[in-house]
């Protein structure tokens, strides 16, 4: 079984398209988690209507939310999805489920078709084999216990540090199928600001360990 994993903090406009997109994949062995951290709004009403396990957590911190979905998922691989990230294309939880690496992720695409987004999301994919994450990770849920999954106050490097701790115990890989994305934080925080963030990040943090191509 594969158990997908939700944090959600007030993502009334965006999380049904997701769960919606998660239904629809041709891969039936799965189950959804939805962690509700600190919403207000109608995030847990919409949830209840895809999802059997839906929980309410009063703080609103996504890591936490991740951590304690884990602790209530039954599948031998984990699925880390955000609230507003949605599936494109159909067989990736088929491609994860038959995947031998250990942690990876999917290729990204923006719901925003300004060339400044494609642009950024295609240098966003020449990056992922390098552990930068497209709005989904996935795992086993084993290691993932092993090492006691992500850590406290990490965000936003929490994938990163994820994959770093993953690194002896098997490869990464990058499945060839792609989740969409919202570009609502280029909208709030100016695409200049996070570009800015996305190449800091690169250079800093260290990228060797090995890939599944």
């Amino acid at each position: 079984m594969i158990s997908i994993i939700i944090p959600a903090y007030n993502e009334e406009k965006y999380i049904e398209k997701t769960l919606k997109s998660i239904q629809n994949q041709d891969y039936e062995n799965k189950e959804i988690i939805v962690v509700c951290n600190g919403c207000t709004d109608n995030t847990k009403k919409i949830a209840k209507k895809y999802a059997k396990k839906v929980f309410e957590l009063k703080n609103p911190d996504l890591v936490e939310a991740r951590n304690f979905g884990a602790t209530k998922a039954e599948g031998k691989k984990l699925v880390f999805l955000d609230a507003d990230t949605y599936f494109k294309e159909k067989g990736i939880l088929k491609d994860i489920a038959n995947t031998n690496a250990v942690i990876g992720t999917c290729k990204g695409s923006p719901d925003n078709k300004k060339f400044k987004f494609q642009l950024f999301w295609l240098a966003k994919n020449l990056l992922l084999k390098k552990g930068r994450i497209s709005g989904i990770t996935f795992c086993n849920k084993d290691i993932f216990n092993k090492v006691n999954g992500y850590e406290t106050n990490s965000h936003p490097f929490e994938n990163i540090n994820l994959i770093k701790k993953f690194r002896k115990y098997g490869k990464f890989k990058v499945i060839n199928k792609k989740v969409v994305t919202s570009t609502r934080r280029f909208e709030k925080f100016g695409f200049a600001t996070l570009l800015l963030f996305w190449i800091k990040k690169s250079i800093k943090n260290d990228n060797k360990y090995p890939v599944v191509r």
